[in-house]
């Protein structure tokens, strides 16, 4: 549809596949807004006062011509005036480009979100500050809610448990500064998606826990296809053979597979320990009756402690090694403590057959 301007300064809509013959028959209508003629755009700040158009309701008996509808409702005034009483939205602006602009009447050219998508939720500003004043939040919801925000990466640094303090409502607010966003986000792709703001913060939780582990992982990763596993072989090797001689080529093809699979159970265990210790950062995941007040979905469908249970005690690859290759050496490492223990064995016998002291160590 376009917008015609009539000789009074009335507006009609016209189908636009039609618009040609249209004029014809009504010359004294123009596609030229009499209001705008002269002015620059370019010089249009971004304050607009939107105002009620006037309209006609024309019939051509064609069926081309409907009737205008109002670019400014009741709603767009209120919003409006919320603005000037300090009532902002953070994470949108405070006017946008009108999606549906004719272009050519640029007293309807910006307006508000809630204009341009009648649809679209925001939260104001100040809720940031009230939002746990409610009734359902006590000292001990408010430190629970402060572990979520934590979690979340919105609330950093130091903060009173319990306590509804600054950096707690300064948190609250980025949090709500981000579902703001996401929402007008979603209107602007045609998802038209209101998130739940809990949803929203257990959503931030769930992506940076699982960035965690994805980070440790192919860190772990990237630490076993880096491993020296040629030099942990050769220097434990050598320890559970001795000093007496070197090992052997074919001793270390026989070993290398037993090394490499004690360095993979490190490594695995290693990560195990990581995924544990990601698992205690995240402190206490929520459950469904901690939102039964909001009415929220449980953030997750099963308790985080439940994904990772603590795991045993470390091990060590080189300690494990020796205790399956030592002994395989230990009868070559003893032979010269047991020919010198025969020497003296046989000397000792010498003496008391010869009749001289024995010599006992």
């Amino acid at each position: 549809m376009i917008t015609v301007y009539g000789p009074n300064g009335e507006t009609i809509q016209v189908n636009k596949r039609a618009i040609d013959a249209w004029l014809l028959d009504n010359p004294e209508w123009s596609l030229d807004n009499p209001k705008t003629i002269g002015i620059d755009e370019s010089e249009i700040t971004e304050e607009v006062t939107i105002g009620e158009p006037e309209s006609t309701d024309t019939d051509t008996g064609k069926g081309d011509v409907v009737v205008a509808p109002p670019p400014a409702s009741d709603i767009t005034k209120n919003i409006l005036e919320e603005y000037e009483k300090g009532v902002y939205y953070s994470g949108v602006p405070n006017i946008i480009l009108n999606p549906n602009w004719d272009g050519k009447n640029v007293e309807t050219k910006y307006v508000p979100a809630q204009v341009a998508y009648p649809g679209i939720e925001l939260i104001p500003s100040y809720e940031g500050d009230l939002y746990l004043n409610a009734p359902n939040f006590n000292a001990v919801n408010i430190a629970s809610f402060q572990e979520l925000l934590e979690d979340a990466g919105y609330l950093k640094g130091d903060y009173n448990p319990g306590s509804n303090d600054g950096p707690t409502k300064q948190a609250i607010r980025a949090w709500f500064l981000d579902v703001n966003g996401f929402r007008f986000n979603s209107y602007e792709t045609g998802q038209n998606n209101n998130i739940d703001p809990v949803q929203f913060l257990g959503n931030q939780i769930n992506n940076r826990f699982t960035s965690a582990l994805e980070v440790a992982r192919e860190e772990s990763a990237e630490f076993s296809k880096n491993v020296d596993r040629g030099k942990f072989l050769r220097e434990n090797l050598q320890s559970a053979i001795g000093n007496r001689r070197d090992f052997t080529n074919n001793e270390l093809n026989a070993f290398r597979d037993i090394a490499n699979e004690l360095i993979d159970e490190e490594i695995r265990n290693n990560l195990k320990m990581t995924e544990y210790k990601i698992k205690k950062d995240f402190g206490k995941i929520p459950t469904e009756e901690e939102f039964a007040a909001d009415e929220a979905a449980p953030l997750f469908d099963e308790p985080l402690s439940d994904l990772f249970p603590e795991p045993e005690a470390g091990m060590s690859a080189s300690e494990e090694f020796m205790k399956k290759v030592e002994p395989l050496f230990k009868s070559f490492r003893d032979r010269p403590e047991r020919a010198e223990r025969a020497e003296q064995n046989f000397q000792n016998v010498n003496r008391s057959i010869l009749g001289g002291s024995m010599r006992i160590r």
